[in-house]
């Protein structure tokens, strides 16, 4: 295994060097639609009729795309499909591109997390929007036992060399206890954490998000109190022109409070298990190809790809709110 050289989390996206110009750096491939968790905020579980892709399939696609750097494999739950993970970061690992797994931590084990370290694993993102097993267990209709198994894996992981994330997600039902939050992740061994904004999902009738000024009371509080050695990457949101921006600006990519870029299009592109390829995986879930009808991830940027164009153009992301 060639290990990879270390980086910071969202490298890619918090990049803010010269414009190299559009290319397919970024790849998030959703090995599986299959999930055991039913989650109203997240359309992935339903897409592809619980289709998974092979670990063979993956590994093709990579090596189609000559320029990527990093490689993240998502679901539905993508360690129900743990050979295949394992199998798709070796060989990431071997040819010098970093790997991201996003889990909901309820499937791992001692045994698996270490030989996903061994095989060069280097971010494991977990998401948690509460820190009550009763609360989880109430809003996600699962039994109590499943907030005790994620928070111990989540604890393990943080203690392996795999660099650790946290993702919650801002909307109504996490962001009047956001710090309550914050510091129950972080007693757990994390240091890095991801705030989402909420993204509205039309295909499944969910628009439980908060106001902007809301938005921005969560962004205030977790920068005025967050613990020291905690990096905080809010995502997601759109800053730019706004007078928030102006108050903002002390802590803006500094000192551990992280605002990263948004990258997707014209440098991250998002593959389901069925072949299809997404801009955007929540806020421009339109198909725009499919690699196993023949098209080809890196000319979908060298031709310019209509869909892809007018997305570029126009900034049509759902997640693209001014706050």
């Amino acid at each position: 295994m060639i290990k990879t050289e270390k980086v910071s989390f969202k490298s890619s996206e918090l990049n803010k060097g010269e414009d190299t110009g559009y290319g397919v750096e970024c790849l998030e491939i959703g090995i599986t639609s299959m999930c055991n968790m039913k989650c109203d905020y997240c359309t992935a579980w339903d897409f592809g009729n619980s289709v998974s892709m092979s670990a063979e399939d993956a590994i093709e696609t990579i090596k189609s795309v000559p320029k990527l750097k990093r490689v993240k494999l998502s679901g539905g739950e993508v360690l129900l499909k743990y050979q295949t993970c394992l199998d798709v970061v070796k060989y990431c690992g071997e040819n010098n591109i970093l790997t991201q797994i996003n889990s909901n931590g309820t499937v791992l084990t001692p045994g698996r997390i270490k030989e996903l370290q061994d095989a060069g694993l280097n971010f494991l993102h977990f998401s948690l929007n509460f820190y009550d097993a009763a609360e989880h267990a109430a809003y996600y209709k699962v039994n109590e036992k499943n907030f005790e198994k994620i928070i111990k894996n989540i604890a393990l992981c943080a203690e392996s060399e795999i660099d650790v994330i946290v993702e919650t997600i801002i909307f109504d039902k996490t962001h009047k206890n956001i710090l309550k939050l914050v510091n129950f992740i972080h007693s757990l061994g994390v240091d890095k954490i991801e705030l989402q904004n909420a993204v509205p999902q039309e295909q499944k009738c969910w628009d439980d998000v908060v106001s902007p000024e809301e938005i921005r009371d969560v962004i205030r509080k977790v920068i005025h109190n967050k613990p020291e050695n905690l990096e905080i990457f809010f995502s997601c949101l759109n800053l730019c022109g706004t007078e928030f921006m102006a108050e903002i600006a002390p802590f803006y990519n500094k000192n551990g409070v992280f605002f990263p870029g948004c990258i997707e299009g014209k440098k991250q592109l998002h593959l389901h298990s069925n072949g299809d390829v997404l801009v955007c995986e929540l806020g421009a879930p339109k198909v725009i190809a499919n690699v196993f009808k023949g098209d080809k991830l890196v000319d979908i940027h060298d031709n310019m790809h209509p869909d892809l164009e007018k997305f570029l153009a126009t900034n049509e992301c759902a997640c693209a709110r001014n706050l």
